[in-house]
């Protein structure tokens, strides 16, 4: 009876035990040295695992190809053509993953934005008036999303001048390369690229060395243009010989003004053919003053410096200064010039005591022109002030090649 007593003690005891959240076990190793092992319970949901954390800002690079369709210009057409104020249909598809419903259309000419057509538009296509101060060949539309994610251009495009609008179509000069004194056949042909009929015009011939920056001096050769109607043209031929040698620039020009780039931006009005024509020996720059240069005290004096050209070619522009002791440089610019022309140089002085003071002139201070000596190009002087100048002492012209002239 006893034992079985005990037994259920154990087994009530046991129960209690295994209930509690803590099972403590003493484990007796001696009779002075106890070690207690403490179990933690287990919980029914396990610790969450670390994930890294990916920012909702964050994207995945995907080319644009593989994110983005693309656009199509169905209209305009390769060689279409267009007259100024009448409508021109510009039309597009899509296909695939467009980003836009709404898109920007611009007109380009040589690459570049000419005129903005419409900011936004949301419908595949647009209608449009061709404005009346547009005209010209290779123009192309350009179709692009608002968010300028998807872009496509047209085939080029010609805007027709709703008026007569003559033009240089062709320019030729045969031979381009020849010797002076030869002949040289100028072509050019003239085009009426308007609408319109147009009315009888000038066509101007200039031609002139190509250094020169306004065609003042040029020769020219007028002809008259007669009607022209839409997409007519004519020619005009001109014999000329180059009887010297150097750059020269020939130009056609239609129009009322024969100068150039008076005319229209849109169509060329003017067409420019270079001719090398060569001559004999290269130009040669000299330089020459008066030395020695007498000036009174307290009074300015100009102190003047001479350039020639004593070679055979035409100079290019150049450079001349005229240096004084103690007072500096001052530059000029010299223009072209022929076998045997000059120009005069001259700056002011001012001395305050007597003396002599030295002075130089230079010619092609960068040796930009090639000559046929380029040693000659320095003469130096002096400049005599005094309050009264001894009549013994002459003054004469001296020029930086060692030869004689009167100017």
């Amino acid at each position: 009876m006893r034992s079985r007593i005990r037994r259920l003690l154990l087994v009530a005891l046991f129960l209690a035990l295994i209930s509690s959240p803590v099972l403590c076990i003493e484990i007796k190793t001696d009779a002075t040295k106890k070690t207690r092992q403490t179990v933690k319970p287990r919980t029914d949901s396990a610790p969450a695992k670390s994930v890294p954390d990916t920012s909702a800002t964050e994207k995945v690079s995907v080319p644009d190809a593989v994110k983005y369709g693309t656009l199509s210009l169905m209209k305009p057409k390769s060689g279409d053509r267009f007259v100024q104020g009448n409508d021109m249909m510009i039309e597009w598809s899509k296909k695939g993953n467009i980003p836009s419903r709404c898109f920007r259309i611009g007109l380009i000419k040589d690459g570049a934005e000419v005129l903005q057509i419409t900011s936004s538009v949301c419908v595949n296509g647009y209608k449009w008036k061709v404005p009346m101060d547009i005209w010209g060949s290779d123009f192309k539309v350009k179709v692009e999303t608002t968010d300028k994610k998807v872009a496509a251009e047209s085939a080029p495009f010609t805007i027709v001048n709703a008026k007569a609008d003559l033009t240089v179509g062709q320019l030729t000069v045969t031979p381009q390369t020849l010797d002076a004194g030869q002949e040289a056949v100028i072509r050019a042909r003239i085009d009426n690229a308007g609408q319109g009929k147009s009315e009888p015009m000038k066509a101007f011939i200039v031609m002139g060395f190509c250094g020169l920056t306004t065609y003042g001096g040029a020769k020219k050769i007028e002809y008259a243009v007669p009607s022209l109607n839409f997409g007519d043209h004519t020619y005009i031929t001109h014999t000329e010989k180059f009887p010297v040698g150097g750059d020269v620039c020939v130009s056609v020009i239609v129009g009322t003004f024969w100068t150039p780039g008076s005319g229209d931006h849109m169509l060329p009005d003017q067409k420019t053919v270079h001719v090398s024509v060569r001559g004999g020996n290269p130009p040669d720059l000299v330089a020459c003053i008066y030395n020695p240069r007498k000036v009174s005290v307290g009074s300015p004096a100009g102190i003047m410096a001479f350039v020639e050209n004593a070679g055979e070619r035409i100079t290019p522009p150049s450079k001349m200064s005229i240096w004084v002791e103690g007072q500096g440089y001052a530059e000029f610019d010299v223009p072209l010039l022929k076998k045997g022309e000059h120009r005069y140089f001259s700056r002011s002085v001012t001395f305050q005591d007597e003396g002599e003071t030295a002075f130089r002139a230079d010619v092609d201070l960068n040796n930009n022109v090639t000559e046929t000596n380029e040693n000659n190009n320095r003469i130096v002087g002096k400049i005599i002030h005094r309050a009264v100048q001894d009549p013994a002492v002459k003054t004469e012209l001296i020029c930086s090649d060692g030869k004689k002239r009167q100017f």
